[in-house]
């Protein structure tokens, strides 16, 4: 009957799909060079995303209203970057987005852009990055209409398009979220590299061809100088980010980022040299091959007044520049390759305080901080809590005694492991009423809703440690 035999077709897959299971442990005993955990763990991730992608697909087509997304169709962004923006519930671009969107994405210009954090710089520069990988796949797709290798390259991957520089691992774990939710139905890949995680299964994750990378200097230039191929081969990369760019060049701090600039092909070189030059190599089409576009995003901006002549000098000389160098937004941008004719746009405000803020001092001694923070926590204890330290000791002298207290406290701090790092973090964007007790590297570019109350313990070395990055912040307090 028909029943019996959908059921024996249903029985055949089963055993088809544990074959396949089976194949791949024997795969995972015979390769000492992989973990077992590691390859487990990028199985379920694309179980996963299978999962997600089916269900997806499931669902009716969202129909778009033109009065709702009016503001998105100004911008003449692709109808499914316009889709996945309908879907994330982004009804219109935001005023950064509004500057910057049309000069990196219909001009084709370098961009610098400067708004406090939560103002959605990362589809600022991200969306345009999308817009013109789209743009440059279809007219791919209609000049080899009969090539079934160009048709099936939008899904296999290709060589690296976009590098996007963050100070932080948190922040560039972020940013990759961001750019995958944009970009989850486009064939688009985005991976992050970050320290503190598993190099082997990075390289593995590279493998595979991301078109665009998030990372930290520091990991980023440890796979590069050990040439990892998809990361060296950068004749085909057509977008450079630095995102917090003031953080990227605190003293002390991101060497690696000279290092990295010094491996990127010079923006100001032909077409016709950067085809011969990789003629060899594995490349988009010759369409495809345009200058390079650098943003260059920050939360502070401040630019002298004949910054653009500084860059008309800057193409015309090599980037031989010490990382002493960098010790400005102007020479960083400079060193990057930024062009004058660059897009400046700065919607920063005269005080870097938030409108909704409300900020309090508590004097008080040294002997009395705990006290003090305790009865704060115990007043404004609804809704999600930061406590920022300058140093780890104060940070795990505090978190113990909370929880001693009885307040379930998350730590963050640079000592961690990056999964516990990661994993602290998505536990307080989970949790309504969630306390977290970190140091003041980890405040830069973060970005988290509905934060009650943001607490220093001690006082911040930046007077703009935690005021950028909180969207909606209700209670400062020092003591």
């Amino acid at each position: 009957s028909v029943a019996e035999s959908e059921e024996e077709g249903e029985k055949g897959e089963k055993k088809g799909k544990r074959k396949k299971r089976n194949k791949k442990k024997r795969k995972v005993k015979d390769n000492d060079s992989e973990s077992k955990e590691d390859v487990a763990d990028d199985n379920v991730e694309d179980m996963q995303d299978d999962i997600e992608n089916m269900e997806q697909d499931n669902k009716e087509e969202v129909k778009l209203g033109e009065d709702e997304l009016y503001a998105w169709l100004e911008l003449r962004l692709h109808p499914l970057l316009i889709k996945a923006m309908h879907r994330l519930g982004f009804n219109e671009p935001t005023p950064i987005q509004k500057a910057c969107i049309p000069a990196g994405a219909h001009q084709g210009k370098d961009v610098i852009g400067a708004a406090e954090t939560g103002s959605g710089k990362t589809l600022a520069f991200g969306l345009p990055i999308l817009q013109r990988l789209l743009e440059e796949r279809e007219k791919t797709t209609r000049l080899h209409v009969e090539d079934e290798k160009a048709a099936e390259g939008s899904s296999t991957g290709g060589p690296l398009r976009a590098l996007i520089l963050t100070p932080t691992r948190e922040l560039a774990k972020q940013v990759c979220d961001h750019l995958k939710e944009a970009a989850k139905f486009l064939g688009i890949h985005v991976v992050p590299i970050v320290g503190g995680l598993s190099m082997e299964k990075q390289e593995r994750l590279l493998k595979k061809k991301p078109e665009i990378v998030v990372g930290t200097p520091g990991r980023l230039w440890e796979l590069m100088s050990s040439g990892n191929q998809h990361l060296v081969e950068l004749h085909s990369l057509s977008f450079f980010v630095l995102d917090e760019a003031d953080r990227m060049i605190e003293r002390g701090h991101f060497k690696e980022v000279q290092s990295i600039i010094e491996m990127l092909p010079l923006s100001n070189s032909s077409d016709e040299q950067t085809v011969k030059a990789t003629s060899s190599c594995e490349t988009v089409a010759n369409l495809q091959i345009k200058k390079r576009q650098t943003f260059v995003f920050s939360a502070t901006l401040a630019l002298s007044a004949n910054f653009r002549k500084k860059l008309k000098r800057g193409l015309s000389t090599s980037k031989t520049a010490t990382a002493d160098d960098l010790s400005s937004i102007e020479a960083l941008s400079k060193q990057a390759g930024m062009k004058p004719n660059a897009e400046i746009v700065d919607l920063t405000n005269a005080s870097i305080l938030p409108e909704k803020l409300e900020e309090s001092f508590i004097e008080c001694s040294d002997d009395d901080k705990d006290a003090n923070l305790y009865y704060i926590l115990s007043v404004h204890g609804q809704g999600r809590t930061i406590v920022f330290c300058t140093s780890i000791s104060a940070l795990r002298h505090i978190s113990s005694l909370l929880r001693t207290l009885g307040i379930n406290v998350l730590t963050n701090h640079a000592q961690m492991q990056q999964r516990a790092r990661m994993k602290a973090v998505d536990r307080f964007r989970e949790g309504e009423n969630s306390v977290l007790v970190a140091t003041d590297g980890f405040a830069r570019g973060m970005d988290f809703d509905n934060v009650r109350t943001v607490i220093h313990y001690q006082l911040p070395h930046s007077s703009d440690v935690s005021a950028l990055f909180i969207s909606q912040t209700y209670t400062f307090l020092d003591i």
